[in-house]
């Protein structure tokens, strides 16, 4: 009889064995199969695992099917009381009918929701979070459960801990990518992807800039201390921040609160004053905090997001001049006309001025996973408004004509970046955005050269990404342009493909050895039909005329894994690797490591 059972042990194990097998390392993609087997195996009908918080039960996975199951009455029938017993006892639960148990015999599942056969086991994911693995039937089982099943299902369980474990690790890398770890706030960077999105819909909003002085307490206290107090202050902000608001982590000492349309700043500014007067009690002293507040709206969703914070944080750079009670308002139609004169003026002579910053995010080859190349991407340090985004100052530099200047700075930029690259070991293409004026501009094809030259680079060390906005402008002189810059070794991006009205012809005609795809639509990916047949679309066609196929925006596991399986060529995006500064990306490099693995 026990050589029976461990037979029929060893012949379950080899069915697990082989679902786990063909899934390889995106086992969390095969709990359903995983469970499938587990319920054919046991004589079961319906299973889940389930995440247990404070007596709650929350179903992670679930199946109710199978071919001659009898139909459950409940879709979540194993929920809560149970599987908290399982919980509670920290060990495995089995009963062949539940109506011989004296503890559970009357309880509403039982009774009225029809579940008799039952065997649960705590899933031992760590964390802090409790799981359990828990199945049943609406028939008793002929027999109890035998050894052999306990032990095939606690094995069961340990191969959902695996799958958990993974996944709460994916999910914590994402996190950290995209929140500031003190506070646990959504990074800046996110409230711009969003404001844009609410621009890009036509959605009003406002915003709050807060800013602490924490110069006062690191004069008294130590770093640690301040760094503290700054998390106490983010606890007492989200008591302030309401449902309809989201508050960010800036630069620093600075937070921002983003407001739907129709919602109070003024009063939500005072909320902010009232929670953060009271003293805070940290390692036994009572720190007052001081700051400001600066508010500006874009009530017709009609500026740049960008500006829009320029605009908030100007507002609390001059609210700093009065006391903590002091809340400067920017007004739109004033201020942002005023703000744009200013950008205009100061755009020149901004590259002269060492305000410029590139920031570089690598470029991963999806066959190995390996570094083909990073992104230069282009901020301007300003001295009074912070870090701004080109989207804030590229099309202003265009007007100006400052661009050509701004440009040929992140050509010679970027050149030294691929000297240092190869200096240090690695054949790694740096690539830059090019605008119209550049284009335009009669003397590019010696600039270039003269940047490679300068940095002691073959031209090809670089790539220059274009849009097809900025080549619609003047088709002819960027396909003659672009011709000259491939004839000199260097690679051509077409950058945001899809995204304008001639998209077919600006990839047929314009010489070019890489389609990216827009972030617009990887975003969406996988769930949305009609981006995803963009893309798809775009990856047959590129590949047939040759080109070299690149995603753009890519933040999550789906969205990766789906873009592997359609091949594509290139990736990049937050998932990947965030955008960083020279040292921290040489850092970066010298670290083996293969984000693709994590699929």
């Amino acid at each position: 009889m026990v050589a029976r059972g461990e037979d029929r042990l060893r012949g379950r194990l080899s069915a697990l064995h082989r679902i786990v097998a063909r899934a390889g390392v995106a086992l969390e993609q095969s709990r359903e199969e995983l469970l499938a087997e587990a319920l054919t195996a046991l004589d079961l009908e319906f299973g889940s695992v389930m995440q247990v918080r404070e007596g709650i039960a929350y179903p992670t996975t679930f199946l109710a099917r199978r071919p001659d199951a009898t139909p459950v009455r409940n879709p979540h029938p194993l929920d809560e009381l149970i599987a908290s017993v399982v919980v509670a006892r920290g060990a495995t639960f089995a009963a062949a009918d539940l109506a011989d148990d004296v503890t559970l015999r009357d309880h509403l599942q039982v009774r009225e929701r029809g579940v008799r056969a039952y065997v649960g086991t705590p899933v031992q994911a760590g964390g802090g979070d409790a799981f359990v693995l828990t199945m049943g039937s609406t028939h008793p089982r002929a027999t109890p459960f035998a050894g052999e099943d306990l032990a095939y299902v606690e094995l069961l369980a340990a191969l959902f801990a695996q799958s958990l474990r993974h996944e709460m690790q994916e999910r914590s890398i994402e996190r950290l990518s995209h929140h500031d770890r003190l506070t646990g706030f959504p990074l800046e960077s996110r409230m711009l992807e969003r404001l844009g999105a609410m621009v890009a819909a036509g959605e009003p909003f406002s915003l709050l800039a807060l800013d602490i002085d924490i110069a006062r307490i690191l004069g008294e206290y130590d770093y640690g201390l301040s760094a503290r107090v700054l998390a106490a202050v983010a606890r007492r902000l989200e008591t302030a921040v309401g449902p309809r608001m989201a508050a960010y982590r800036g630069h620093e000492t600075d937070f921002f609160v983003v407001l739907d349309d129709g919602l109070d700043v003024g009063t939500l500014a005072n909320d902010v004053r009232r929670v953060l007067a009271l003293p805070f009690s940290l390692d036994g002293h009572e720190i007052v905090v001081s700051g400001a507040i600066g508010i500006a709206a874009n009530p017709r969703a009609s500026e740049l997001a960008e500006v829009t914070v320029a605009r908030a944080v100007q507002a609390v750079r001059e609210a700093r001049a009065g006391s903590w009670t002091t809340t400067r308002v920017a007004t739109f139609d004033d201020d942002a006309g005023r703000l744009r004169a200013r950008l205009l003026g100061e755009l020149r002579g901004v590259a002269e001025r060492d305000e410029l910053v590139l920031h570089y995010q690598p470029v991963l080859r999806v066959s190995d996973g390996s570094v083909r190349g990073v992104e230069a991407l282009l901020r301007w340090q300003h001295p009074h408004l912070g870090l701004l985004q080109p989207s804030a100052f590229i099309p202003l530099a265009e007007e100006n004509e400052s661009v050509v200047a701004i440009g040929m700075w992140v050509l010679r930029r970027a050149a030294r970046l691929a000297r240092r690259l190869a200096d240090a070991g690695y054949a790694i293409s740096v690539a830059v955005n090019v605008a119209s004026a550049q284009i335009q501009d009669v003397a590019f094809i010696d600039r270039l050269r003269f940047a490679t030259r300068e940095a002691g680079v073959p031209p090809s060390a670089l790539e220059l990404e274009i849009t097809e906005t900025a080549a619609l402008r003047d088709m002819a002189a960027a396909t003659n342009v672009l011709s000259e810059c491939r004839e000199l070794g260097v690679r051509v991006a077409l950058d945001d493909f899809g995204t304008a009205y001639a998209s077919l012809a600006y990839l047929r005609d314009l010489p070019s050895d890489i389609v990216k795809i827009d972030r617009s639509f990887v975003g969406a990916l996988p769930d949305d039909p009609r981006a995803a047949a963009i893309a798809s679309a775009t990856i047959v066609l590129a590949r047939r005329l040759g080109r070299v196929v690149q995603a753009e925006g890519v933040e999550t596991a789906e969205q990766l894994a789906w873009l592997v399986d359609e091949g594509c060529d290139l990736v990049q995006g937050y998932y990947l690797g965030v955008p960083m500064d020279e040292e921290k990306l040489l850092a970066h490099l010298a670290i083996p490591w293969n984000p693709l693995v994590r699929r």
